[in-house]
């Protein structure tokens, strides 16, 4: 019997195409959901242990550790993103040096997909569905927000200057949400 295949919710989803905009999903990246009561120094001690850099515990801020972004949810709560293969190795060791009584691991990636928009365009297009200041003094590069993007949840991380903004959503919102981002480059100017 052949081994099932991951196949990205946007597989077959047709390319967004402007000059001012790159869109591309950035398919089946490792995302690990940790959660406790709160960023007690014992958790946050266990998460810097397994993942070799300390989380970030100042709200909506990023931190990173080599291929790996943990980005801040809320008091004791992140998601580490990773590349594709890594998800269980990165599960393993953080359900290793995450005692049960701190905090709850799961792997959450084939919940979540990400879309990356690019270029000069991206905060336009996303401030005609995101109801947050997306200015950089506001959300500037190393920062994340939970907000809404043309009415689904999205986990916006601003990655840098260009700007580049990925967006994390429900793998069952996401066809939703590229269709929405296609109808929002279509009011771009052209140039």
């Amino acid at each position: 019997m052949a081994e099932p295949r991951a196949r990205s919710p946007l597989a077959v989803a047709p390319p967004i195409v402007h000059p001012s905009l790159a869109a591309t999903e950035v398919a089946l990246e490792a995302k690990i959901a940790v959660r406790g009561r709160d960023a007690t120094p014992a958790l946050v001690e266990a998460l810097t242990a397994a993942l070799g850099t300390p989380p970030p515990t100042v709200p909506n801020t990023v931190a990173s550790a080599g291929d790996r972004t943990i980005l801040w949810l809320g008091p004791g709560e992140w998601r580490v993103v990773g590349p594709p293969d890594h998800a269980p190795a990165l599960l393993s060791a953080l359900q290793a040096a995450v005692p049960r009584r701190l905090a709850g691991v799961a792997d959450v990636s084939d919940f979540y997909t990400t879309i990356r928009l690019a270029g000069a365009g991206a905060p336009v297009v996303l401030a005609q569905g995101c109801p947050l200041d997306l200015h950089p003094r506001a959300l500037g590069t190393g920062q994340c927000a939970q907000s809404l993007l043309g009415a689904v949840d999205v986990l916006l991380h601003r990655r840098d200057d260009a700007p580049t903004f990925d967006l994390q959503v429900r793998w069952s919102h996401a066809a939703h949400l590229w269709t929405w981002l296609s109808t929002a480059v279509d009011t771009l100017p052209a140039t």
